[in-house]
């Protein structure tokens, strides 16, 4: 399979084929075998301190990776770039102890007496270079991957599919996937009109779903959140009035933290968010306790005011509680929301990666699933869009690939589609919209079931089917392993959405707001909208 490779037919990414070695270079990195299954693995960016990315041992120590596309040649400016990239790891990357060098080529070992052979010259610079290592009394090994262990690891059958995506020219490039998903969208025809979109808060599912930048960020937000408690906790005054109180919630704000912290940022790698719930909750018991004990304290303090007075205060003036008080209920309310977030679909379907949309005739679903296949598509991130009303009873897999114009199999375009994904740093998602039309649940249930099997097998896969409400309870459906999400049309925007289709269809707002629960349907306000517009009425008629 890999014996046609040329590495300068590789794929351009991020603008250069230089960058698509180095974004393989570090996909192999990422399923090399030999690295320990408790280590965790992190890609680096540019600048990159030295390295490409590097795995990170149980123990602290690190293996990294340093991809040079030399294709043309390997003279001595190239061996300087690799001098610079040593010097900088081991400055940058203290707990290094393993260093990857891949190269697109064998190193020639001619050993022509009076010439020194690209082998022997990597020989004498990886001495050097442990030489430099042994200066800040450290043990580095410098490993050589050539092409030939390149091609080793690239023929092995996992990586069929990312050979095929690297180099089988423009197919599953950004370009691909933005014209793919406009004649999916195009396919849909009045089912989706992009004038008339509402942004839903839907769409956050669909964020953690592909594990975008977008539901990173989201995490690192609860982090933040987190911390801040921890600062208004110190602030509040808390360690004033009760002491023990205030430490029992440090502590457990400090483990809610570090549950997010261990939260692994690796797409590949799974995701449980029951660390965070736990310890959210106790947390929040934590805040109950305080402020039972804050309570507790001006009580003692009205007490002791009455005693000497003869009279009850009328404020809580020289108490200095209520701020405390304040801030408890600030860090409750944060608390709640963390809850809120471990047990909404969004952070289930992020751990799961699979989800099936329900939703009744007309709310939308093909619309939002057109709308999230073009947000992703000009994010550069790759999705695939299909309709089930172009499934027949051809078996779906060879289905997919015709309709997608593939010349491959089901593990070549899976694995290609899983090196897409990886390589833009979420999952790629397969959206299959409708499966009640077309052939019909009758159709799925003999091969949904295996489909979640093959796409399970994939980290960087997510998969999503829709289906009418009403077909949802066929046992096809109900007893395969997807988070169910339901579609709420424009329920809680009802308003905001009225307003901005007779917008759209230039027509006045109507005089009183359309809050009947019916308008909630997507399909039926456009109806409304065509048919005041078709009429010649400026409006809703008043009779």
């Amino acid at each position: 399979m890999t014996s046609g490779i040329s590495w300068r037919q590789i794929r351009h990414w991020n603008g250069s084929q230089a960058s698509g070695f180095e974004e393989l270079c570090c996909q192999l990195a990422h399923t090399e075998p030999e690295v320990p299954s408790d280590a965790r693995f992190y890609r680096k960016g540019t600048p990159d301190a030295g390295v490409e990315c590097y795995w990170k041992l149980a123990n602290g120590e690190e293996w990294a990776w340093q991809a040079k596309y030399f294709a043309e040649s390997l003279g001595n400016k190239q061996w300087e770039q690799c001098d610079e990239s040593v010097k900088t790891a081991l400055e940058r990357h203290p707990a290094l102890v393993r260093l990857y060098f891949c190269f697109p080529r064998l190193l020639p070992d001619a050993r022509t007496p009076g010439r020194t052979s690209a082998m022997q010259r990597w020989q004498s610079r990886c001495v050097e270079w442990s030489g430099l290592a042994a200066e800040r009394g450290r043990t580095v090994d410098f490993v050589l991957w050539d092409e030939h262990e390149l091609l080793l690891r690239l023929s092995k059958p996992e990586h069929r599919g990312r050979w095929w995506f690297w180099f089988n020219g423009p197919s599953l490039d950004a370009s691909w996937f933005q014209s793919h998903v406009a004649a999916a969208v195009a396919q849909a025809g009045d089912r989706y009109t992009q004038e008339l979109h509402i942004q839903l808060p839907l769409a956050e599912t669909f964020e953690a779903l592909a594990r975008t930048p977008t539901f990173a960020e989201t995490l690192d937000e609860i982090g933040r959140r987190l911390h801040q408690c921890l600062v208004d906790l110190g602030k509040c005054g808390l360690a004033r009035h009760a002491s023990s109180a205030n430490e029992r919630l440090d502590t457990d704000l400090r483990l809610a933290l570090d549950a997010v912290n261990e939260l692994p940022t690796d797409v590949a790698q799974e995701l449980d968010f029951t660390l965070l719930l736990e310890t959210a909750i106790q947390a929040q018991h934590s805040v109950s306790e305080a402020y039972n004990a804050i309570r507790d304290y001006q009580l003692d303090k009205e007490r002791a005011f009455e005693a000497e007075h003869g009279r009850r205060s009328t404020s809580y003036e020289g108490h200095g509680a209520d701020f405390a008080e304040f801030k408890l209920r600030q860090i409750h309310e944060e608390l709640e929301s963390i809850l809120d977030f471990c047990e909404s679909d969004a952070a289930r379907v992020a751990a799961v990666a699979a989800m099936l949309l329900t939703g009744d005739a007309g709310v939308g679903k093909t619309h939002f699933l057109c709308s999230i296949a073009n947000t992703q598509a000009a994010a550069d991130l790759p999705v695939v869009l299909l309709l089930g009303e172009q499934f027949d009873r051809t078996e779906p897999w060879t289905r997919i690939l015709q309709l997608l114009g593939l010349s491959c199999d089901r593990d070549e375009f899976l694995g290609a589609l899983n090196a897409a994904g990886e390589a833009a740093g979420c999952r790629a998602l397969i959206l299959i919209d409708a499966i009640n039309e077309g052939e019909g649940v009758l159709f799925w249930k003999n091969h949904l079931a295996s489909m979640l099997i093959h796409i399970g097998r994939y980290p960087y896969l997510g998969f999503a089917v829709s289906i009418r409400s009403a077909y949802a309870v066929h046992e096809a459906v109900t007893s395969l392993e997807l988070i169910r999400t339901e579609h709420p049309g424009f329920a809680g925007r009802t308003l905001e959405a009225s307003r901005h289709f007779f917008q759209q269809f230039g027509l006045p707002e109507p005089n009183i707001p359309l809050l009947h629960p019916e308008f909630d349907n997507p399909l039926l306000l456009k109806l409304l909208c065509t048919a005041i517009r078709d009429s010649g009425y400026d409006g809703i008629p008043s009779e």
